[in-house]
């Protein structure tokens, strides 16, 4: 309900005045992704204070602010990953499903004023990705395309992530722009896929955000190959971080 009202909020109440004010649709963009940004951080605060959460991201927020114009990707463990992820960065152009405008008028606006992207338009999304980060701006991928599923036996063979699409790949080897990958951990996790909102831990739950590794694509790109095997390789390794992350697993 609280994500809906925001959506609400920022559509239909903050994005009409922001757009007047701006002098070009990107300032506008930018205006309005500066408002989710603190309503994002805003709802972490009060989930904290209630005591529904504990975040330790300090070390995070502050490695991906010197990092730059890069392409963020993070596994997707919980339903608030991405609020948690917008509570850390002022600018984030992010890359979203676009059967949730199917569902929601309020979230459709909210993602249009934003400047979000959808994830149907193929090599369209890739090129706007590309000219987004030559202009200095960064942008979220969660490379599943969904959550992560949720691993019934940790340790025995079941994997923490799913599968990943190479569309992060593409752009950053489109754009030269470095991937940076950030891990969640959520433990005890909660709101993951194939549970109940209500299906929450008596106590708190503890996210952990972290900066695992960055990868250059001229690293794949001065290889030689082909481009859909550079983007092949390029997405493998970028898994494989997340596979041989210890404790995701069990997250």
């Amino acid at each position: 309900m609280q994500f809906g009202l925001t959506a609400l909020a920022v559509a239909f109440v903050a994005a009409p005045v922001l757009r007047r004010r701006a002098r070009s649709r990107e300032e506008s963009e930018l205006a309005v992704q500066r408002v989710i940004h603190r309503a994002f951080r805003a709802s972490v605060r009060l989930w904290q204070a209630i005591g529904l959460i504990r975040v330790d991201a300090a070390g995070a927020a502050a490695e991906l602010r010197r990092h730059g114009p890069c392409v963020v990707v993070a596994n997707h463990p919980t339903l608030i990953d991405v609020v948690l992820m917008g509570s850390l960065l002022e600018q984030m152009d992010c890359i979203v499903n676009a059967g949730w405008t199917a569902h929601s008028p309020f979230l459709a606006r909210a993602i249009e004023v934003a400047g979000y992207l959808p994830n149907d338009s193929g090599r369209a999304m890739v090129d706007d990705c590309t000219e987004r980060l030559a202009r200095g701006r960064s942008l979220l991928v969660f490379p599943e395309g969904t959550r992560s599923p949720w691993p019934r036996h940790p340790g025995a063979g079941d994997e923490p992530v799913g599968k990943y699409h190479r569309g992060a790949a593409y752009i950053a080897l489109a754009s030269g722009m470095p991937i940076v990958a950030v891990t969640i951990q959520c433990r005890p996790r909660f709101l993951g896929s194939a549970r109940k909102w209500h299906d929450v831990p008596e106590g708190p739950s503890c996210f952990t955000l972290r900066v695992a590794r960055r990868i250059d694509p001229k690293d794949y790109s001065n290889s030689g190959e082909g481009l859909p095997l550079q983007a092949r390789r390029l997405t493998h390794d970028l898994r494989q971080i997340y596979l041989q992350e210890p404790d995701l697993a069990d997250a």
